[in-house]
């Protein structure tokens, strides 16, 4: 082999492995990249915290790096961009639900309301929209607990991005979907509603260039990934006294006018589930409940004789 030979081996050897790097890089800020270079990006950002890392999966897919169960009862928020310059039309959807229009999404750019974004505009999303005025908190939960669980669409928040027509673009065909759908599987999270609040919108007129998005964005929040988030100790109280049963955590008493009493709980019932660790000890109970803040979501599954109820009590 030639001196020059073995440099370009040496080179292609590098950029392979940088290569290799680069697809398992976990990142906060994500693109999806569409006709001409132009690009959107996207953040998931827990109320009081730094965005979360994602990981990529190829194809505009990409996974939640770090243990979903460290998120729930946590709301948060998405930060969009449009790093293009022409206006935009993005759709977002977050377990199937268009959190525009509180239906599911369909994919088309008749079908699906979507916020309008100009040229290096970045706008932030924290909730379901309810009306014109009100809007509800995005907040992590268990996958039973989630606005997508009727449709099977559980942690997952897809991005579609369309083009507005210009005469100059003519019939802008497809050549391909830039991005396939896909599920997590085994989902630990979901999301469910949290407080309303004021989102004032307003109706602009758009006209799509495709019926179709020239671009797909897909981020899987509900699978575990391989380390913990470090979130910090708090204290929370829910008012029960509880000792070890097969099943999980058997209340022996609640305290008057404590959040247990408030919701309805009751000496004789059994925590089956609390978040998303199924049959939890005593000590499972008291570690989810240190680490919850004032205003975030505690989820229980409660067995009551034959039947299992569920509670969503906030801190």
């Amino acid at each position: 082999m030639t001196a020059h030979s073995r440099s370009l081996a040496t080179t292609l050897l590098i950029f392979v492995a940088l290569a290799a790097a680069t697809s398992v890089e976990a990142l906060d800020r994500l693109r999806v990249y569409y006709r001409g270079g132009s690009s959107v990006s996207v953040q998931v950002i827990p109320d009081g915290r730094s965005a979360l890392q994602f990981r990529s999966l190829g194809s505009d897919r990409y996974e939640l790096v770090g243990d979903t169960r460290a998120l729930v009862g946590k709301s948060y928020a998405l930060r969009v961009e449009n790093h293009g310059r022409q206006r935009l039309k993005v759709v977002v959807a977050i377990d199937g639900v268009n959190v525009f229009f509180r239906r599911p999404v369909e994919g088309y750019a008749r079908a699906d309301v979507g916020m309008i974004l100009d040229s290096r505009e970045m706008r932030t999303i924290r909730g379901f929209q309810l009306d014109g005025d009100q809007a509800q908190r995005f907040v992590f939960s268990p996958p039973e607990f989630s606005e997508g669980r009727r449709a099977g669409r559980v942690g997952e928040i897809e991005i579609h991005v369309y083009e507005e027509w210009r005469p100059e673009l003519g019939n802008l065909k497809l050549e391909e979907e830039l991005a396939g759908r896909a599920q997590a599987s085994k989902p630990g999270l979901g999301t469910t509603t949290g407080d309303d609040f004021d989102s004032q919108v307003r109706r602009v007129r758009f006209v799509s260039a495709t019926p179709e998005p020239v671009a797909r964005l897909l981020l899987l929040y509900g699978r575990e990934g391989e380390e913990r988030e470090d979130f910090s100790p708090r204290t929370g109280k829910l008012g029960v006294v509880v000792e070890r049963h097969r099943s999980g955590c058997l209340i022996t008493s609640v305290e008057p006018g404590s959040l247990a009493d408030d919701v309805g709980l009751r000496r004789g019932d059994v925590i089956v589930k609390v978040d998303s660790e199924d049959e939890p000890s005593p000590q499972t109970l008291r570690e989810v409940l240190r680490d919850k803040d004032r205003g975030e979501y505690l989820f229980l599954g409660v067995e009551r004789g034959r039947h299992v109820l569920t509670f969503k009590i906030r801190m």
